[in-house]
């Protein structure tokens, strides 16, 4: 499972290398994975797994990445999204990536996140 959403991030990667405006159309689908990922992670009835962890933490990178971020429109999808996991009520392992994330998302277009 998780050769198969590396392989689909690294097609989307370059795919949105090639066509940057497309990033705004990509980041729901990856908040939905991220959102999925994160109810099973935080749910109390199914044990959290290696896979969900993985998913969560590949969907997120994924959403803090240059190729996302370099559209105006996806990078603030993708800052809403991130900037909500990392308050309270949100799994400790999710919010420690979040605050590791958002430094490397705001360096990847400096022009977008001056402050």
């Amino acid at each position: 499972r998780r050769r198969k959403h590396d392989d689909a991030f690294s097609f989307l990667r370059s795919f949105l290398q090639s066509y940057p405006r497309m990033a705004s159309r990509a980041v729901p689908s990856i908040i939905d994975i991220a959102k999925s990922s994160l109810a099973a992670a935080s749910s109390l009835q199914l044990p959290t797994t290696a896979t969900t962890q993985t998913t969560l933490l590949t969907s997120l990178e994924f959403l803090a990445s240059p190729c996302i971020v370099s559209d105006p429109h996806g990078a603030h999808l993708a800052w809403t999204f991130i900037s909500s996991l990392a308050h309270e009520g949100v799994p400790t392992a999710a919010r420690s990536s979040v605050i590791r994330l958002l430094p490397a998302m705001c360096s990847s277009n400096k022009r977008l996140f001056r402050r």
